[in-house]
């Protein structure tokens, strides 16, 4: 086989050698293959042959992974949060263009030699920890039957239609563990929304997190009242008495909540921020013996709502750092854990449509409320292109005019447009607190996170807590003040090579350690942990 006497095979086995033992020394014994040709595709890139097979497009086949990675089994796969396992490895174009989408992926590749071929020509060092191999002989893990979707890459299933076909029959046997494979035992989840706010797309996400990882949830979908609950927050009306009908609301909603956890009977109950769940519905369920969860993903500082339920919660989580701890302890809160905030990478991914990306497309993007820091400073960004897309801005004055559709609320579909179609995405934390930057903020907002999963770059302002989840050196763009992001702004403005590099590595760093399928098993984990 031609490929060239510099190869990559070295540092891709050494990467391999932790996760994949025997393939790496196998691979290492083998001598360069002999039944392979490699030529060149029309865009330059190398094409894989074998008894006149091409495995990947002689034209482009860059483009022609791409479509692979958006085909409708590889959205099905993806918007059911399974792993996929790939039949046919080739030289990877599709497996490159996947793991844009998929935390991990499994190559189930019956040639060691196009594998070798594979490890020779391309750099996989940084996939290597996000990829299962599986070859001839090799048994599918348990834990991937149980959630995998089956892609398959049709030139090697030409050339290997039998063990392709035993690979189906596989996976379509039954699961040997049920659906909670990845977890341990299934567990049935009550998932309680909030009416409304920044939190119900929180719980939308951890609902489809927690059902990828093959527990049963039941959504308790509170948004039905927020039309009342608006309806009587405008009325005019003395506060007191709108006070008085907004508690019966909820503990109306408290009632249905109680009826339904006991007619379903729970393991847990997990209710997200302003869920309307009160003292007396908490002890309810636990005069049923059901326990509940709280994950409490807003800023303590400005919600001090939580001081009065903490107690009554077997679990809270929290997005906050040691101090919400001290005062969670001090306020008799049970179980208490950090869990901080994440991507679900089924939303929030690089999209490469520059036909839907056109009208969002801006040298500076912000996409959030207008809070009053947040006004100060993107204030003075008036001499470059900035759009602004969210609520709650004053459209009345020079910055009002850089803001969006007049200042309509995004869905999050089209947040994720928004993300990718900006040379730099403003990421500053709201405050209340202060004019400008609030250092002292002690959590990391989901946006830090899903412009990362977009594979967008993004200039943020520095909290500790942001120090913790990523490398603010390769990873994150931070500044420490007004004058500091117009300088970093000018500095990567006119630096796209490294703007797409730290990107990458931001998403690669997120898709492997800070997505909701992270997060949700980690709380399931800890639930579990004090259940014995």
């Amino acid at each position: 086989m031609n490929v060239p006497v510099r190869t990559w095979l070295g540092p891709n086995i050494e990467a391999l050698a932790d996760s994949h033992p025997e393939l790496a020394r196998r691979l290492k014994a083998m001598g360069a293959p002999v039944r392979l040709e490699v030529i060149p595709a029309r865009t330059g890139r190398p094409v894989l042959i074998k008894n006149r097979v091409s495995f990947h497009s002689r034209n482009d086949p860059d483009e022609e992974a791409a479509r692979f990675a958006r085909s409708p089994q590889a959205e099905a796969a993806l918007e059911a949060g399974l792993t996929p396992i790939v039949f046919g490895f080739g030289l990877g174009y599709h497996v490159r263009a996947l793991s844009a989408f998929f935390e991990r992926l499994a190559i189930w590749e019956p040639d060691p030699e196009v594998l070798h071929a594979a490890l020779s020509l391309f750099d996989w060092t940084d996939l290597a920890p996000r990829l299962t191999f599986l070859t001839t002989g090799d048994k599918t893990p348990d834990r991937l039957k149980a959630r995998a979707a089956l892609l398959i890459h049709r030139p090697t299933e030409r050339l290997y239609p039998a063990d392709c076909a035993r690979l189906q029959r596989e996976l379509e046997a039954d699961p040997p563990s049920g659906p909670g494979t990845d977890t341990g035992s299934g567990m049935k989840i009550m998932l309680v929304t909030p009416l409304y706010g920044g939190s119900l797309p929180v719980a939308r996400h951890a609902g489809r997190a927690l059902t990828g990882l093959g527990h049963k949830v039941i959504e308790a979908d509170m948004t039905g009242l927020d039309p009342i609950h608006q309806q009587v927050k405008k009325a005019a009306a003395p506060e007191e008495r709108k006070d008085a009908v907004g508690r019966r609301l909820i503990a109306l909603a408290g009632e249905y909540l109680a009826f339904l956890a006991e007619a379903e009977r729970p393991d847990l109950v997990l209710a997200l921020a302003q869920a309307p769940l009160d003292i007396r519905t908490l002890s309810r369920l636990r005069g049923l013996g059901i326990p509940s969860a709280f994950w409490f993903v807003e800023d303590g500082r400005l919600m001090s709502y939580f001081r009065e339920v903490a107690p009554a919660y077997d679990f809270f989580f929290h997005i906050q750092g040691p101090d919400m701890d001290r005062e969670l302890k001090r306020l008799g809160a049970r179980s208490i854990h950090y869990l901080p905030l994440a991507a679900d990478p089924a939303c929030f991914r690089p999209i490469d449509d520059v036909d839907r990306l056109r009208r969002y497309r801006a040298d500076l993007s912000f996409m959030g409320s207008g809070y009053p820091n947040r006004r100060r400073v993107f204030g003075e960004l008036l001499s470059y292109d900035l759009k602004i897309w969210g609520t709650e801005w004053d459209l009345s004055t020079p910055l009002g005019a850089r803001v969006q559709d007049r200042g309509r609320r995004i869905p999050t579909e089209e947040t994720a447009a928004i993300f990718n179609a900006a040379r730099i995405n403003l990421n500053l934390h709201s405050s209340v607190f202060s004019t400008g930057l609030d250092p002292a903020g002690g959590f990391v907002n989901p946006r830090t996170f899903e412009i990362a999963a977009c594979g967008a770059f993004q200039l943020v302002d520095r909290r500790r807590p942001i120090e913790t989840h990523f490398d603010c050196e390769r990873e994150m763009a931070v500044f420490d003040d007004p004058a500091d992001l117009s300088r970093k702004i000018d500095f990567y403005l006119i630096r796209p090579e490294l703007r797409r590099d730290m990107s990458l590595r931001a998403r690669t760093r997120v898709l492997a350690e800070h997505t909701y399928t992270h997060r949700m098993r980690e709380l399931v984990r800890q639930v579990g942990r004090a259940g014995g």
